[in-house]
């Protein structure tokens, strides 16, 4: 047997799974719900903090038995190395051992610690029962955005525009995007997996119609055109399921497009309104004003901010956060910072694409693509699913052993193999 089948067969294994995998994810999507209702909650009460350092506990327990420096790739391995290093520093030059910034620090999923600690999911050995595991998190975290949705109701279809805005945005980035990843993978699932998915997707999308979230419509609609786009070449020696949906297409975009003209007084009144609306060049014109050269480079550490005196209800003048992803990284750690995250992303993203023999590759480098295009109209590098999803990615795509994997072998495992759905 060559040690590329060794490999491979290690990667399939149907050995029970590390347990602390099952409480990895425990803590995760009790850390993950209970920050999304903190940041739902204008005023979240002790309960909120309790939970949140529950789930942190198991977390990080987990985590400790399952992180093992173990990378093959020698590219990856070095440049890791620089961005852990990188994002060290970043960290330490925006320290404060303030009671109030500790809080921030261990919590905010946009600027606390577990940010930077996000990416240490690539030091677990990955294997096919852990993308299950992985499959198994999305539909529970889907589950729950979908109750939440109902609970939220009133608020998200309102008329308080900047209270919906904010539970829209936060229940989509934390509890629904994930769910593209198993929209492009369809053909991995049996039926039934996929249809909490596809109400997820299409409910989000509905919410960003609704309320005229663009940058959440342009996220959604991206998956659900790429999630098409995978059915079609996965069915390709089906041609009755290979050729059903396109000759339905045209007759959707009629449909739609009279829908479109029916309703843009209405239900599509706010979004066709606010198509040509300009909401930020005026912050990023302030971040540009207020960023000097070193700034520029190495960025401001973990607590920068810029001065942006355009909110007179706002407490102070300065802004931690910008809704552009490119900015934001470069504004906590430089273009250094943003340099290394590209040097890992667009290679792994060209090798899943382009050097794979299996959906599961392909997938994972459109996810990559999907994070680096949807930094520029929203945020999405935060300590969310999502971004796990891109750091596990990378991992995929950097492994020639699940690279070759053929599609029917990892079909087989992903449907037959059980896993327990929560731990």
């Amino acid at each position: 047997m060559t040690e590329d089948q060794e490999e491979i067969n290690e990667i399939t294994s149907l050995t029970e799974p590390n347990k602390a995998i099952h409480y990895f994810w425990l803590g995760f999507i009790i850390t993950t719900v209970n920050y999304t209702l903190m940041v739902c909650y204008s005023t979240p009460n002790k309960t909120f903090i309790y939970f949140q350092i529950l789930g942190i506990l198991i977390l990080v327990s987990a985590s400790l038995k399952l992180v093992k420096f173990n990378i093959k790739n020698k590219y990856l391995k070095t440049v890791f190395i620089l961005y852990l290093i990188w994002a060290a520093i970043t960290v330490l030059r925006g320290f404060s051992m303030n009671k109030d910034y500790l809080m921030i620090f261990l919590v905010n999923a946009y600027s606390g610690i577990f940010l930077y600690l996000a990416p240490l999911i690539l030091l677990i050995p990955l294997n096919l029962i852990y993308i299950k595991k992985l499959f198994n998190t999305i539909i529970v975290i889907n589950i729950i955005y979908l109750l939440c949705s109902l609970f939220f109701i009133g608020q998200l279809l309102g008329s308080d525009s900047e209270s919906g805005q904010q539970i829209l945005e936060n229940l989509a980035r934390f509890l629904s995007i994930p769910c593209g990843f198993i929209l492009l993978l369809n053909s991995y699932q049996s039926k039934g997996r996929n249809i909490i998915p596809l109400i997820t997707l299409l409910l989000t999308l509905l919410f960003a119609v609704a309320r005229a979230r663009r940058g959440l419509l342009f996220v959604t609609l991206n998956i659900g055109v790429f999630s098409f786009l995978f059915y079609y070449y996965a069915n390709k020696g089906n041609l009755l399921k290979r050729f059903l949906p396109l000759a339905l297409l045209p007759f959707f975009l009629v449909y739609a497009s009279k829908f479109v003209e029916t309703n843009k007084t209405n239900f599509l009144g706010n979004l066709y309104d606010r198509l040509d609306e300009d909401t930020r060049s005026g912050v990023v014109e302030c971040y540009l004003l207020d960023m000097g050269s070193n700034d520029w480079l190495i960025g401001r550490g973990i607590n920068g901010e810029y001065f942006c005196p355009l909110f007179p209800d706002s407490n102070t003048d300065y802004r931690d956060s910008i809704e552009n992803d490119f900015l934001q990284i470069i504004l906590k750690g430089g273009i250094v910072s943003l340099g290394i995250l590209l040097l890992i992303g667009i290679p792994a993203a060209i090798k899943g694409l382009f050097f794979s023999n299996n959906l599961l590759s392909k997938a994972a480098g459109l996810w990559i693509i999907f994070w680096i295009v949807n930094m520029y109209p929203t945020t999405v590098t935060a300590f969310s699913l999502n971004y796990l999803i891109v750091w596990m990615c990378f991992g995929i795509c950097f492994s020639p052993e699940i690279r070759r994997m053929p599609d029917d072998t990892i079909k087989d495992f992903l449907q037959n193999y059980s896993t327990k759905l929560l731990v």
